[in-house]
């Protein structure tokens, strides 16, 4: 098949619904579907667009509405077997074999084409490309396996001096009782390089497999000498704090409110000052509270109190906190797919009980609207965003991307967390999803890594001369095993004092992690 293809089988009866022959598809063409229909938002409508051509048009009259690629605000559990499988007429199943392989290597070259050409003011790095990729599938210890892979960070949760790894799939392999769905999945990757050998090796050991679509893992507050684990539970409307014993067995502890319904992402911070850390968790959800602060008393970690904050906020998906107007307390700001501009919420007493809200508006807010038409039909929103000092001049600046937008930019923060600038990195960065921060380069200034798979894989954004210029480095996401790239982190992962790139996957069971050979860093 020479390129993207259509293959039609009828059944005679109806009883063979939930009996389609899909051993005959290959696996690589059936995983490629599977993760196009499960695909949350925006990746959605232009995935659709390359994948299945006039197929959806062919399709429409005989498909019932649950063939929607979900948006983020709505569950992700698609599967073939969700297409329609009875009807009042004969019953026809359609297989969709996809021979996406040929399709996606063009369109990758091409969307990368069309992200450069709309930002010339962009250098090209292609120099400083000089990335080596690390397969984490093929790590030993239980089987890395799953679908929807959601979430990696990095610590030293054993406490023995190197860096491990923290992973989760939305989709194991364990199905839920009375469903048809999959329990999701939490691995811990033990760091066990030996000290003669340069690349890290890791052996994965599971943490959880009875999670119920886990998001984002970040490292939580300690308890006692060793780092803890949060992970919204989607669907299980619960965040998981995963504390670990000396003999590295991990306690669930169970962060709950009744007003905070599919949780998303979470940051840790000292929200009340007293020294310990809390944990501020946001929800996606159309009902109830969007962003609640959990806070513990300072003489048990396993009682945590829900506090709600920013009553009357719209959905919300990513949330960073920071001193932004340099009061000597932590704020908040989250990004929400409903709102133009990001929302500030400012620690007034520095206790946590008075809050100051407004949303990061800029004057040019017309013009960051015409700026945006030019590469997207949907109104301005953001779904990610963190605080830094971009600019180097001493206060709190907002990074922002925008999955439904497809693009990347910066607020400068002008005067006291009053007056803000809104400054573009790179437009046409389409499904730009949840990226990181850090100094790559060692220069002082925050540097910015996005996953977006519409413009061809992983960009590195180095801040050049106070964010007055920005140099940009493509990661070739397909030497780095990754179909759709969707969530970074950054961090020293064998610890020779530069940045490593974490890299996690819409679709693809392997975990990719991407980092820079210390010679070639300049």
């Amino acid at each position: 098949m020479g390129g993207c293809g259509v293959s039609v089988a009828s059944q005679k009866s109806p009883q063979q619904a939930d009996e389609i022959a899909q051993p005959s598809i290959p696996m690589g063409f059936r995983r490629t579907l599977q993760a196009t229909v499960d695909l949350p938002g925006a990746i959605h409508d232009r995935r659709r667009a390359s994948l299945f051509g006039s197929i959806e048009r062919r399709l429409k009259p005989r498909v019932s509405k649950e063939y929607r690629i979900p948006s983020e605000m709505k569950r992700s559990s698609m599967s073939l077997k969700h297409f329609p499988t009875r009807n009042q007429r004969p019953w026809t199943t359609i297989v969709l074999v996809l021979a996406v392989c040929a399709c996606r290597t063009s369109a990758t070259a091409q969307e990368t084409s069309e992200f450069f050409d709309f930002n010339p003011h962009l250098k090209n790095g292609k120099a400083a490309a000089n990335w080596k990729m690390l397969d984490l599938s093929k790590v030993g210890g239980v089987p890395l396996v799953g679908d929807n892979c959601y979430g990696i960070n990095a610590a030293d949760l054993d406490v023995d001096g190197d860096v491990d790894l923290v992973v989760t799939f939305q989709r194991g392999i364990k199905r839920i009782p009375n469903s048809n769905e999959q329990f999701g999945v939490v691995y811990w990757l033990e760091n066990v390089t030996p000290r003669d050998k340069a690349t890290p090796a890791f052996r994965a050991r599971l943490i959880d497999d009875q999670q119920r679509s886990p998001k984002v893992a970040i490292i939580g507050p300690n308890a006692g000498e060793r780092p803890s684990i949060v992970v919204p539970s989607y669907l299980a409307g619960e965040t998981i704090l995963y504390q670990s014993t000396a003999e590295m067995n991990w306690t669930k502890v169970r962060l709950r409110s009744k007003d905070l319904k599919e949780p998303v992402r979470a940051v840790v911070a000292d929200i009340d000052g007293n020294g310990s850390d809390d944990i501020v968790v946001t929800s996606i959800a159309q009902a109830g509270h969007h962003l609640t602060w959990f806070r513990a008393s300072l003489k048990s970690r396993a009682n945590w109190k829900p506090i709600p904050i920013g009553k009357g906020l719209p959905s919300l998906i990513g949330v960073d906190s920071g001193d932004v107007d340099a009061d000597g307390d932590l704020d908040l700001v989250a990004a929400s797919p409903q709102s133009p501009d990001p929302w500030l919420l400012l620690n007034v007493d520095g206790r946590g009980t008075r809050w100051k809200r407004r949303s990061l508006r800029t004057r040019s807010a017309d013009s960051v609207r015409r700026w945006v038409a030019q590469f997207s039909e949907r109104p301005v929103s953001q779904n990610h965003v963190r605080l830094a000092d971009v600019d180097g001049d001493g206060d709190l600046d907002c990074l922002e991307t925008s999955l439904e937008c497809g693009y990347a930019a910066w607020r400068e923060n002008s005067g006291g967390a009053n007056r803000w600038k809104f400054r573009p990195i790179a437009g046409k960065l389409h499904d730009a999803y949840r990226f990181d921060i850090g100094d790559l380069n060692r220069d002082g200034l925050p540097d910015m890594v996005v996953p977006a798979d519409g413009a061809g894989g992983v960009f590195v954004f180095r801040n050049r001369n106070q964010a007055t210029r920005w140099t940009v480095t493509q990661l070739d996401k397909r030497r780095a095993g990754l179909h759709w790239p969707n969530i970074i982190q950054l961090a020293d992962v064998n610890q020779d004092g530069h940045l490593d790139i974490l890299a996690t996957d819409w679709a693809h069971k392997a975990v990719a992690w991407i980092y820079r050979p210390p010679r070639s860093v300049r």
